[in-house]
């Protein structure tokens, strides 16, 4: 995982990002703590902020359980709903 090369975590903490061509993605770890100030949470709004919209016109974010979906197995799981609520505005935001 080239979590460490792009400043996320390693091993346990699998968070991180990496640009291709003209995208900028940043992949995010549900089951590890996401709350506002949490060190991915700290990861996510550093990596944002530091993307070069000249060069990288799109900014994918990528996660194991969806924010939105209709699968009845998946709806609403708990980790998905709560880093949703903690992380959706700074996605927007950016």
């Amino acid at each position: 995982m080239p979590a460490e090369a792009s400043g996320g975590e390693t091993k346990k903490k699998l968070w991180f990002s990496f640009s291709s061509a003209n995208a900028h993605i940043i992949c995010l770890n549900n089951w590890d703590d996401n709350k506002v100030g949490s060190d991915q949470y700290k990861f996510l709004q550093n990596d944002l902020a530091n993307i070069d919209r000249s060069i990288y016109k799109w900014v994918i974010v990528l996660l194991h359980d969806p924010w939105y979906n209709s699968n009845h197995v998946h709806y609403q799981e708990h980790d998905a709903v709560e880093m949703k609520q903690h992380m959706e505005d700074l996605i927007y935001e950016n």
